[in-house]
């Protein structure tokens, strides 16, 4: 999985360094449509952000200052990530937009291995690169992943284990992925069913 990261182009062989290209194009292209989109959000991630703000404010979980603490949200994981962003001073308004550019790159980074892992030997380059391309354009990937909402950590956890699943690459990482993609929507223990 490293491999598109650490190694230099000069130690690839042409249609390694092709494919490296064509990923950092997907990625390149993301980011700029990622900031065109960066400053909508959806109001439903305010309550993950009030939730999250509240927590570190130390009134605990609470939509509102003194009130009942009742889990009013449907995405723990997310939150409580949030919560940890909020705990060393980045805003959870801010934290969302960072990680929904990180986690879409690395969302677009393990669906380009897997391709290239999982691909017939002789799949010409421009076929692989068509999955991360597509999905670095995609208007759902990249409206969603900028809402403020936790779906660009359900693409990435759901992508990680399913790269660790078809690269029969099971772990306690792996495990990790599972149980904090049941944690971050409600219907994502059916998605770990599935996986």
């Amino acid at each position: 999985m490293r491999r598109w990261i650490v190694r230099p182009l000069e130690d690839m062989t042409d249609k390694e360094r092709r494919f490296a290209h064509a990923l950092a194009l997907s990625a390149a292209l993301y980011l700029i449509l990622y900031l065109v989109l960066s400053p909508w959000y959806v109001e439903d991630a305010a309550i993950s952000f009030s939730y999250a703000r509240h927590v570190t404010e130390g009134y605990g979980f609470v939509a509102f200052p003194g009130g009942e603490r009742v889990e009013g949200f449907s995405n723990p994981s997310w939150t409580l990530l949030l919560v940890a962003w909020d705990t060393v001073g980045v805003t959870p308004w801010v934290a969302a937009k960072l990680m929904g550019a990180l986690f879409g790159l690395m969302t677009i980074y393990l669906v380009g291995d897997l391709l290239w892992e999982k691909a017939a030997p002789d799949t010409p380059v421009e076929a692989l690169a068509l999955g991360p391309l597509c999905l670095a354009v995609c208007p759902q990937f990249l409206i969603w992943n900028a809402s403020g909402l936790e779906n660009s950590l359900v693409n990435l956890l759901m992508a990680w284990s399913l790269w660790a699943v078809l690269q029969r690459h099971r772990s306690a990482w792996h495990a990790c992925a599972l149980g904090l993609l049941a944690m971050t929507r409600p219907e994502a223990p059916l998605f770990c069913a599935i996986i």
